[in-house]
């Protein structure tokens, strides 16, 4: 999703190869920052199932690592709060516990999704049958 050269340079004062630099080194640091996250989910061991997992991002990969979640198993075997984080309710005050991707911006219907198709992945549960209403119609002729 780079911008154009051509379009940086519409901004004043730059010019195409300036732009085009520009360019160049954002890149560089998005591929720097793919190979850091690649090694560092190698280094928690990780598995390569899991880090080429559906919507998984680089950094999502390395938090799962960290929370000791390197497989789709171990993925499948998580529940939402596992990933999201829970409050827990003790003699008044609120404790909060923190889930693998605390800290990161991922809703607890995506941490469900991911856990659902890992699930679905292992075999555990079959994919949901999409019904299509139509042909159902049609058939009750």
């Amino acid at each position: 999703s780079m911008v154009d050269p051509h379009e940086i340079a519409s901004i004043d004062g730059l010019d195409e190869n300036t732009a085009a630099e520009l360019q160049a080194r954002a890149k560089a640091y998005l591929d720097n920052q793919a190979a850091a996250f690649e090694d560092k989910r190698k280094a928690l061991g990780v598995s390569d199932e899991l880090a080429g997992f559906v919507s998984l991002s680089p950094p999502m990969v390395v938090a799962l690592g960290e929370a000791g979640i390197k497989t789709v198993e171990d993925l499948a075997d998580c529940a939402t709060d596992d990933l999201t984080g829970w409050n827990e309710r003790k003699d008044g005050t609120t404790i909060k516990h923190k889930g693998a991707f605390t800290g990161m911006d991922v809703p607890a219907d995506e941490a469900n999704n991911l856990i659902m198709s890992a699930r679905i992945s292992m075999g555990w549960i079959e994919a949901p049958v999409v019904v299509d209403a139509e042909a159902e119609a049609e058939e009750a002729v």
